[in-house]
C-alpha cells in the first residue's frame, strides 16, 4: 500500500470515509508524534519504579511532579490523536471516525493508553497522600497503601514503549533491524532499572535501609540501587 507524503487529510477528499481532521498513517507528522509519545512513555517507564521505591523522597519534588503531570497530559493527548489516525484495510486507507474509533476501542492499545495517562499525581495531591516539598520517612506500611496501588497503574507504560517501537519499525523508513536492536537495548535497560528499584523497595519493606530526614536518599541508598542493576546486567549478558 503506497502512502502519500501528505501529513493531514481534510474532509471531502477521495479516501474511504470522511472526517474533519485526520492523520495519514506513516506520514512524517504521524511518525513524529509516535516518536514524541515514545520519549514520554520512556520517561514514565523510568520514573515509575523510582517513585515506587523512593516514594515521597522523589514525589515531593515540585519539579518532578510537574513533569509527571505534563507527561500524563501528553499521553492523554495520544489517546485523542489515536482517534484521529487513519488505518489501512484491504488496500484502502480508512478515515471514517466511526471506523477508527471502533477499531481503536476494541484493541488492547486503547486500554494500555488509558492506563498510561492515568493522572496519578493529581489523585495523590487531591487525596493528601502527596505533599509537595514535604517528604516522609520510608516505612513498610507504604506498600499496603492506596498511594502505592495508584502508581502501579502506570506499569503498562512499558508496553506503550514497545508499541511505539513497533509502529516506527513498521511505518518509518528507518532500518527495521536497527529499530529492533534499539528496542532490545532499551528493554534490557528498563529490566535492569526496574530490578534495581524493586530490590531497594524490598529492602525498605524489610527495614534494612533508611532515608535521610531531609527527604533525600543517602549516597549509600543510590549506590545500593545500582548494585542489583549491575548484577542483573551481568546475568543478561
Amino acid at each position: 500500500l503506497a502512502i502519500t507524503s501528505r501529513d493531514v487529510v481534510l474532509q471531502g477528499e477521495s479516501l474511504e470515509g470522511r472526517c474533519r481532521f485526520a492523520l495519514m498513517p506513516g506520514s512524517s507528522l504521524h511518525l513524529a508524534w509516535v516518536f514524541f509519545t515514545l520519549v514520554v512513555a520512556l520517561y514514565t517507564s523510568l520514573m515509575t519504579p523510582l517513585q515506587l521505591a523512593f516514594w515521597d523522597h522523589l514525589r515531593s519534588s515540585a519539579g518532578r511532579c510537574a513533569l509527571g503531570i505534563l507527561a500524563n497530559a501528553a499521553l492523554a493527548a495520544n489517546v485523542a490523536v489515536s482517534f484521529r489516525t487513519g488505518f489501512a484495510s484491504a488496500g484502502v486507507i480508512i478515515f471514517s471516525p466511526a471506523a477508527i474509533a471502533s477499531r481503536y476501542m476494541k484493541s488492547a492499545a486503547f486500554v494500555l493508553d488509558l492506563l498510561a495517562c492515568f493522572p496519578d499525581e493529581l489523585f495523590l495531591i487531591g487525596s493528601g497522600h502527596l505533599r509537595l516539598g514535604v517528604a516522609a520517612d520510608a516505612d513498610t506500611t507504604y506498600v499496603n497503601s492506596s498511594s502505592f496501588l495508584l502508581q502501579l497503574v502506570k506499569v503498562p507504560c512499558v508496553l506503550v514503549v514497545v508499541r511505539c517501537f513497533h509502529l516506527l519499525e513498521r511505518d518509518s523508513k528507518l532500518n527495521p533491524g536497527l529499530v529492533r536492536l534499539v528496542r532490545v537495548l532499551v528493554l534490557l535497560f528498563l529490566a535492569c532499572h526496574w530490578t534495581g528499584c524493586l530490590w531497594w523497595l524490598i529492602a525498605v519493606v524489610q527495614g534494612l535501609t533508611t532515608v535521610g530526614a531531609d527527604g533525600a536518599a543517602s549516597a549509600a541508598a543510590i549506590d545500593s540501587e545500582w548494585i542489583p542493576q549491575q548484577w542483573h546486567s551481568v546475568l543478561l549478558t
